[in-house]
């Protein structure tokens, strides 16, 4: 599961994008506008992350509205080779997103 990702994901009305880098249990990454940083874990039959998402340039433009900083919950499982698909929601919300995630490439 180790490797570097192209990230999509939505909340009905919005969506975004960017890249993650998994390497064992840690979670690092980032978009035009927000950092990630968090654990996870994960296997053929499940993913599940606990990711922090912290504003560090441009405007407040997340997904989830004008926010700073966000800890998201994500499970989700692991449906072909190098993809995996699942949904999460924000630490003491209720909105739930979607995301996809396709490997790019092994780390170095």
């Amino acid at each position: 599961m180790n490797g570097i990702y192209h990230i999509r994901f939505s909340v009905p009305g919005d969506h975004g994008e960017g890249l993650v880098v998994l390497n064992e249990g840690k979670a690092h990454g980032g978009d035009a506008s927000y950092l990630y940083a968090g654990i996870y874990q994960g296997g053929p039959n499940s993913f599940t992350a606990e990711i922090d998402v912290s504003h560090w340039n441009g405007p407040l433009n997340s997904i989830f509205g004008n926010i700073n900083n966000i800890k998201l919950k994500l499970t989700g499982k692991e449906k072909a080779p190098g993809q995996i698909t699942g949904s999460g929601h924000p630490v003491g919300a209720s909105v739930q997103m979607q995301f996809e995630m396709r490997k790019l490439r092994d780390l170095a």
